[in-house]
């Protein structure tokens, strides 16, 4: 296969890959065939693009995280793990080199040492078989439920050192609670998860925040975990500045005289600063919503 020509024979050992590595791989596989049609098409700016979401997003965001449990579990899943993390990075570095020649061509020599210089090797493309479209929407399912959590978390200020329960309110028919399962050791790690609960029409907690996804809503119970009362008057002092604030900026923005006399590059700026202070008074409105 191509991995094997490219960093000789796997570890002593069996190896086991989980859906972290099934997952990684077949988005390589498609980026890939993005990155080869662009290149053929000679959209360059699309080609790079394509390769930067793919190695610092997917990569080192998500798998990079994703494959430390199965690092520190040793054995068979460790091997795996370390097989296709360093198969992965040393195509992606194929694959980056038009774009970056002289940086992969450096991280390509500690590869393997003894390897042709990366500049004469041909990118024959991925091995067959390697997409699954299928696990792709349930990992994207499950990264939407991580970010949200996340998200939910910094609109309330709580510390990543505070457990928190979650629950997933999951929408009647579309197998989400199945779809989730195998992802849920995950989860509690990486949205810093106590409990997790996940099931089909849940009721919404009193004094919950929550977040809706496409076939889910997440609550996050805040009662104990938040001091509820300081919390609501701080967002109300924070509601009452931004208010004033977006007033003034009003006036000015349906001022004739100043849209008249003021450079258009100053009124833009206006301009994008209201609709920003504005989606955030938004926010600050369902985030009192959501505690009462």
């Amino acid at each position: 296969s191509l991995f094997e020509a490219l960093f000789g024979e796997p570890p002593l050992g069996e190896a086991e890959f989980g859906w972290e590595d099934r997952w990684i791989a077949s988005r390589l596989s498609r980026r890939a065939g993005e990155f080869e049609r662009s290149i053929d098409s000679y959209r360059f700016d699309e080609a790079a693009r394509t390769m930067y979401e793919f190695f610092w997003h997917e990569f080192c965001d998500w798998y990079l995280e994703l494959s430390k449990p199965a690092l520190r579990s040793g054995g068979r899943r460790a091997r795996g793990t370390a097989i296709t993390s360093r198969s992965i990075f040393g195509a992606a570095m194929m694959l980056l080199h038009p774009v970056m020649p002289f940086i992969t061509e450096e991280i390509w020599s500690m590869l393997k040492p003894g390897n042709p210089v990366l500049a004469g090797f041909r990118f024959e493309g991925m091995p067959a078989g390697l997409a699954d479209v299928s696990l792709e929407e349930d990992v994207e399912l499950f990264r939407e439920i991580v970010t949200s959590i996340r998200n939910l978390r910094h609109s309330f200020n709580i510390k990543q050192s505070q457990k928190i329960n979650a629950i997933i309110n999951c929408e009647p028919g579309r197998s989400i609670p199945e779809r989730i399962g195998t992802f849920t050791e995950h989860i509690l790690l990486l949205a810093h998860v106590n409990e997790l609960q996940v099931s089909e029409d849940i009721p919404r907690p009193g004094g919950s925040a929550a977040a809706a996804l496409s076939a889910a809503e997440i609550y996050i119970p805040l009662e104990g975990v938040i001091d509820l009362d300081a919390e609501r008057k701080r967002l109300r002092r924070e509601l009452d500045r931004i208010s004033v604030e977006c007033g003034k900026m009003e006036h000015r923005l349906n001022d004739a005289k100043f849209l008249e006399r003021a450079p258009g590059d100053v009124v833009e700026r206006e301009r994008a600063r209201f609709g920003e202070m504005s989606d955030r008074r938004r926010h600050i409105d369902r985030i009192l919503e959501d505690i009462g």
